[in-house]
């Protein structure tokens, strides 16, 4: 996943990366934070 937005949003999706859908099970996440380019205009999490 690559994104970027409010940081509050951010890290929402990053926490529920951890979690995953329903009945998954999630062995890893990985994060590298990178500085902000703009490259989005547009964030939204669907659950």
């Amino acid at each position: 996943i690559v994104m970027e937005g409010e940081e509050d949003k951010v890290k929402e999706l990053i926490n529920w990366c951890y979690r995953g859908p329903g009945s998954a099970i999630v062995e890893k996440v990985d994060i590298e934070w990178e500085k902000y380019r703009g490259e989005f205009n547009s964030f939204g999490i669907r659950g």
